[in-house]
């Protein structure tokens, strides 16, 4: 954020996007329903150069996916 009197900030905000979906099995077979989604920040001040690849995201979304798996499990536990 800028200092009064010194212009806008021009720092940029970094954000992870983690969004749950669904497949409806209807007549259209690309519609997806989106059922949560939650935006974390990641204190990163500046998009990191080079450019994030596919590789890595792809890293991301594992650990995102093993980590809604995790909690499923936790709610099944509580649940029983």
């Amino acid at each position: 954020m800028s200092k009064p009197g010194q212009g806008p900030s021009y720092a940029e905000e970094v954000m992870v996007v983690v969004a749950v979906k669904y497949k409806r099995n209807d007549d259209d077979p690309d519609r997806h329903m989106m059922r949560a989604m939650v935006t974390a920040d990641t204190g990163f001040e500046r998009v990191p150069k080079p450019d994030i690849t596919v590789a890595e995201m792809q890293e991301v979304a594992f650990a995102a996916k093993m980590a809604l798996i995790n909690v499923i499990q936790k709610r099944k536990k509580r649940n029983r």
